[in-house]
This record gives structure tokens, C-alpha cells and sequence, in this order.
């Protein structure tokens, strides 16, 4: 799978619904204009860089429908119908959301990767149960996944956003009902107050998050929320407003730019969504509003026309099944899909899409018929146990082979003299017959200190006063010996070794990491946010600074092969990094710099499941340059840890070294990484007693 395929799964996004659609053609063909840009996107990444931004447009389209429904619903009755609500919400999104999860556990188990199976059946359960974007957003191994093959149930984050937000949304509205009646207040005013007050504080926190927190900012529904409730001002701003053609054309012009500017020109390097998405949002808001016309004209009409509003009609049956047919396709293909792969998937999708739509989606949509109320009553009650039991009997379709893989892999131990991993290469025997560690099914799990104890998310260089004061800091707490880690998640690598080496040698070590942030003060081009923290690092070790600084990051081929991200020039990485080093060197600080692994360019658990020997030769490896490395080579005063004969034999690196597995992904192994300890210490050792 391409870099750039791989991060496409972190945008995606799936189209909303609501009761004004059959009035506005045009929004029909807005949502046609969002899963296109989505569906482009995933299957040419280099095209639409900034495809993701659909979600943005479904987001709005959603929040506009859903709000002006349960508002108009206030106005007539005094309060929302909740049974009714999830009675519609049951019908119109589950059984097509149920049949896609079904299809794609079968796809996980048959075609895609034995290492990626456990992965996927815990997506499959996370998206049944309407979770998938927490556990996206706050899962040990979230960022490690992007950079590897991605989850065929990845998608499945937007639609649980939605979800949650219709739990919410509703006894919001009621709330707000109660409040109008007993205060005498007016409703549309109280309703639009309340919910840009909600809109403001989600916004707030979306931009925070993104430049601190940015995965649980992208996938979070409170950070997300304000999008569905702008979407939601708009429809009663636009009540009773009738432009005029004239102006609905200059609108709608202006709103398919900006929509049409943020897909071209947005990239994933970009700190997204913050203020950023407010582009596609208000593009998206202009799009609406030029449909508030009497006589359409311009891209109203456009977005009128039949072929638009009917893939507008299939759109949410595009997004659910899209995405698996994309990662089966490029699990059978091979890294791309080419120009001819391309169309067969985009024609596979609308198939697919068109017969979900006629004989899953469109049967359970229709409305009730009038009956008496008391068999209405009985009818919801049947929908929602009906939408229970489906709920369950999907999720436990995840479930079952997920214990099983459990079971399986669960007796597989590590035990040191049976894999002895790195200490094979300086002469440890090496026991045959004995299981591979960890086994390749569960590889991406095997993730670093850091990871399980959410250090990587936690940004420990700004002010938070009820963080844990040990947060990111190991070993002996009361040593005076200092050691601090920096870097991007290739140094998460590091800090499980570390760790262990400061209980044994007692020192303390200090994490400060950031995934995909290389610790230099000039980042790959579009990572400002990166640049403003790696200061913050600098400015508080140059004002207490510790006894050595460690640090590595991953080299420019491993970025643009994993996120599609790279600085200027090579020559440009260098002198941000050498710039970076003089700083801590002219701050009488002993820097240690950790040259990157070899970037393997092929999966390693997929390729020792499928019981295939495959490695990477030291000649390929070394063309792999360091711009870090060149750079602590020109400052006196820094020195080079390289690990590369302790991951590499003479000719070769191999996937398996001293029966453990080398790599979960393009990260080393934390039960490999763990058997580095002394090669480390080798020079970490000495620059402490320096």
C-alpha cells in the first residue's frame, strides 16, 4: 500500500441524513460532490491531497438537516419524539452500516493479512458498537497503524461521530424546550444561542487539541461537534432567507472554491481539523445557502442535475463500501492501484453501492405506514430490539474469531534464553524450534513503553496542572543523573531500553515525543505546530540542562514512504538538525544521537506469516542516509550511537533475528527493542560519565 493510501485512511468521512433532502436536490448533489472528493482521494491520493475534507462537507450537510428536523419538530409538538428519532436513525443507518461490517470481517479473514486480523476484528467490534473514532483516537498503537497497512473498518470513525452526536443532539433540543417554556424565552433565538455557545467551545477545543493532542483531535466527537452545530445555525439562519439568482450563483461560486481549494491544495502534514476546517465548512455553508432560491441558477443547478443527486441518493452506501473494496484490492494488486486498477475499484464501489442501496438501505427506510398509534408504539419497540439484537449479532461476529486469535496467540511467551533477538548478532545462541516473538498476528500491538502508558500523547512542555508529575519521566526519581529522549515515534522506540537501563544504572529519563515530529527546528514543510513544541523542548533544556540528551528520528525515506511528508532538500534536514545540535552543544549539553533503523519496504509480520524469508540488504540500508546523523558528525560535541549491527547481519536484515521478530510495522519491535538495552548503554554509558 502507498504512504499516501495509508494516511488516506485517517480521512474519510460518511454522509449524514435528514428529512429536508427531497426539497433540495441540490444537497444531494453536495453530498455527491463530498464522497466523490472522499473516493478520489483514497483511490488517487496524489490527486486530491486534500480529498479528506469531505468529512467536513457531510459533517455540515448532517448537522443542517438533523437540527432544522428537531427544531421544527420543538415548534410543532414542544419536545422531540425520542423513540421516533432513533426509530428513523435505526432504520436509515444500520442495516446498511451492519451488512458492510459483516462483508469486511469476511474480507479480513480471507484476503488481508494474518498480522492484521486481530487489528481488524477489534475495529470490527469498535465499529459495530458506534466507538470506532475513540478507539482510533486513543488506542496505544493509533499512529503506528497509520503508518501501517490500515484498518478496512478505519472509516467507520466519521460514522460513529455522527452517532454520538445524535445521542446528544436531541435532549439538547429538549432541554432547550424546557427552558423556553418555563423562562417565556423565544425558541429559535434560545436554540441558536445555545447551540453556537456549544459550537464556540467545541471549536476552541478543536484547535487546542490539533496543534497538542492532534489524533484525539481528528477523531474526537467533541472537537468535531462544532461542524454538525454550525451546520445547524445555518438552517435556521437560511429559514427565511430567498436570494436572489444573482446572488445564489456569486454564493455557490464562491463555496465550491473554497470546498474545491481545501481538497487541492490541504495536505495530511497540515494541523487539521482546528482552524483549518472552517474553510470546507464555510464553503460547505455557502453551497447551502445558495440553494435558498427561488429560480436556481449556476452551481445549484449543477448540483442538481440527476447524475449528481443520484450518487448523492448512494452516497452513504459508497462511503461504507468503498473503503474495504480499496484495501482488498491493494492487498491482492500490491502497493498501488495504477491507472487501470483505479476504475475497476471506482466501478466495484458504485456496483456495490447502487445494490445496498436498492435492497438493503431502500426497504428499510420506508416510512411507517398510518396506523394506530398503540401498533406504531409496538412497531418502534420492534425496530429498536430488532436494531439491538442486529448490533449484537454483528458484534459478536467480531468477537468469536477475535477470542479464538486470543487463544492462539496468548501461548506464545518470550523467554530471554529462547530469544535472545540482538544478542544473536554479537554470538548468543540462538534455540531452534522455537515460536517466532511476538507472534506476527499481534506484531502491530507490540508497541513501546510510551505507547501503553500514553506518554506519546501527553505534550509534558506545557502547563497542566492536574497532569501526573511523573507523566514521561522513568527510572530512579531521586537520581541526580538526568537523561532526557526527544524525538519523533522512532525514539518512542527507544524508551522501553531506556527505562530499563535507568532502574538498572539509576538515572532518570525524561520523555519528550511527538509522533511524526522530528526534533529539529526545521520540520518536514507544513509541521509548524512540530517546529513550535521542538522550541518549547529547547528552551527547557537549555534553562536545566541534563546530564545527555538522546535522540533520533526517522530519516527522510522512511517519511515520505510511510506519510507522504519530506523537508525541502535532504541538505535542508541537515542543517535543520546541526542547527538544532549547536543548541544543545553550545548549552554544555552531551548529546547522543541514535542513528535511525533501515526502513524495510515490505511488511515484516505480513512476510513471516506468510512463512517467506525477507530481508533487506545492508547495501539498500545504508542508501537510507541519516540527515541527523550527518549533522551530529559536524558538531563537536555530539556523538553517534549506531544500532545497525544490532539489527543487521553482515549482508542482510532480516525480518526474524534471534527468534524474535524485528518490526510490527516500520518501528522496531518492542520485545526487539527490548534486547538492544546494552548496545545502547554502550554509548548512552559513557556520555553520562563524561
Amino acid at each position: 500500500m502507498t504512504s499516501s493510501a495509508r494516511h488516506a485512511a485517517r480521512r474519510t468521512a460518511v454522509p449524514g441524513d435528514g428529512p429536508g433532502d427531497r426539497r433540495r436536490p441540490d444537497i444531494q448533489g453536495l453530498r455527491a460532490l463530498a464522497v466523490g472528493l472522499v473516493v478520489v482521494y483514497h483511490v488517487w491520493p496524489g490527486v486530491l491531497p486534500g480529498g479528506f475534507v469531505g468529512v467536513d462537507v457531510f459533517f455540515v450537510i448532517s448537522g443542517y438537516l438533523i437540527i432544522d428536523s428537531l427544531t421544527r419538530e420543538v415548534e410543532r409538538r414542544g419536545t422531540v419524539d425520542i423513540p421516533g428519532f432513533y426509530v428513523r436513525r435505526v432504520r436509515r443507518l444500520l442495516p446498511a452500516a451492519s451488512a458492510a461490517i459483516v462483508a469486511t470481517v469476511v474480507l479480513s479473514l480471507v484476503v488481508l493479512e494474518d498480522s492484521q486480523l486481530r487489528r481488524n476484528l477489534g475495529d470490527a467490534i469498535a465499529a459495530s458498537l458506534q466507538v470506532a473514532n475513540w478507539r482510533f483516537a486513543l488506542g496505544p498503537d493509533a499512529y503506528a497503524q497509520a503508518t501501517a497497512s490500515v484498518s478496512p473498518f478505519q472509516h467507520f470513525w466519521s460514522l460513529a461521530v455522527e452517532e454520538q452526536f445524535y445521542l446528544v443532539v436531541p435532549v439538547v433540543m429538549i432541554a432547550v424546550a424546557l427552558l423556553v417554556r418555563s423562562s417565556g424565552l423565544a425558541l429559535l433565538p434560545t436554540v441558536a444561542t445555545v447551540l453556537a455557545l456549544l459550537g464556540a467551545a467545541s471549536l476552541t477545543l478543536s484547535v487546542v487539541l490539533t496543534s497538542q493532542a492532534a489524533s484525539i483531535a481528528y477523531y474526537s466527537t467533541v472537537t468535531r461537534a462544532w461542524e454538525l452545530l454550525l451546520g445547524g445555525l445555518a438552517a435556521l439562519a437560511l429559514r427565511r432567507l430567498v436570494l436572489t439568482r444573482a446572488a445564489s450563483t456569486s454564493i455557490g461560486v464562491v463555496g465550491v472554491l473554497l470546498v474545491l481549494a481545501s481538497a487541492t491544495t490541504m495536505t495530511t502534514s497540515m494541523p487539521f481539523p482546528g482552524v483549518l476546517a472552517l474553510v470546507p465548512v464555510v464553503g460547505t455553508i455557502l453551497l447551502l445557502a445558495a440553494g435558498t432560491v427561488e429560480r436556481a441558477g449556476g452551481v445549484t443547478v449543477v448540483l442538481g442535475v440527476r447524475p449528481l443527486t443520484w450518487l448523492g441518493d448512494v452516497s452513504y452506501s459508497l462511503y461504507l463500501w468503498h473503503w474495504p473494496i480499496v484495501v482488498g484490492a491493494l492487498a491482492v494488486s500490491g502497493p498501488t492501484l495504477g491507472l487501470l486498477g483505479g476504475p475497476v475499484v471506482i466501478a466495484a464501489s458504485l456496483i456495490a453501492a447502487w445494490a445496498s442501496e436498492r435492497f438493503v438501505e431502500r426497504p428499510f427506510r420506508r416510512p411507517t405506514l398510518a396506523i394506530p398509534t398503540p401498533a406504531r408504539r409496538r412497531q418502534r419497540r420492534h425496530v429498536l430490539l430488532l436494531g439491538g439484537a442486529v448490533t449484537a449479532s454483528v458484534t459478536a461476529m467480531g468477537a468469536i474469531p477475535l477470542v479464538v486469535v486470543e487463544m492462539q496467540t496468548s501461548s506464545v511467551s518470550t523467554v530471554a534464553s529462547d530469544h535472545p533477538g540482538a544478542l544473536a548478532l554479537g554470538g548468543a545462541p540462538v534455540p531452534s524450534g522455537v515460536p517466532v516473538a511476538p507472534d506476527p498476528r499481534i506484531a502491530l500491538q507490540d508497541v513501546p513503553l510510551v505507547f501503553r502508558d500514553g506518554c506519546i500523547s501527553e505534550d509534558i512542555t506545557t502547563v497542566d496542572p492536574g497532569r501526573d508529575p511523573r507523566t514521561c519521566h522513568y527510572g530512579d526519581d531521586g537520581s541526580t543523573v538526568q537523561v532526557v529522549l526527544v524525538g519523533d515515534s522512532h525514539a518512542a522506540v527507544l524508551s522501553t531500553p531506556l527505562a530499563a537501563l535507568a532502574d538498572q544504572e539509576h538515572f532518570e529519563v525524561t520523555a519528550y515525543l511527538r509522533n511524526g515530529c522530528p526534533f529539529t527546528v526545521r520540520a518536514p514543510v507544513g509541521l509548524g505546530d512540530c517546529e513550535a513544541q521542538n522550541d518549547r523542548v529547547l528552551n527547557l533544556l537549555t534553562a536545566d540542562p541534563p546530564d545527555v540528551v538522546v535522540v533520533t528520528s526517522m530519516t527522510p525515506f522512511g517519511y515520505r514512504e510511510a506519510l507522504g511528508w519530506d523537508w525541502e532538500s535532504f541538505d535542508a534536514a541537515v542543517a535543520g538538525y546541526t542547527e538544532t545540535v549547536e543548541i544543545l552543544v553550545d548549552a554544555a549539553i552531551p548529546v547522543v544521537v541514535v542513528r535511525d533503523t533501515p526502513y524495510m519496504p515490505f511488511s515484516p509480520p505480513d512476510c513471516v506469516a506468510a512463512g517467506r524469508a525477507c530481508s533487506l540488504t545492508r547495501s539498500a540500508a545504508a542508501s537510507q542516509r541519516d540527515p541527523l546523523v550527518e549533522a551530529a558528525l559536524e558538531v563537536q560535541g555530539a556523538v553517534v550511537a549506531d544500532l545497525t549491527n544490532h539489527v543487521c547481519g553482515p549482508t542482510s536484515c532480516d525480518s526474524v533475528v534471534g527468534n524474535v521478530l524485528v518490526y510490527r510495522d516500520n518501528h522496531l519491535t518492542d520485545t526487539y527493542a527490548t534486547t538492544l538495552s546494552q548496545a545502547l548503554w554502550t554509548t548512552v554509558g559513557p556520555a553520562i560519565d563524561a
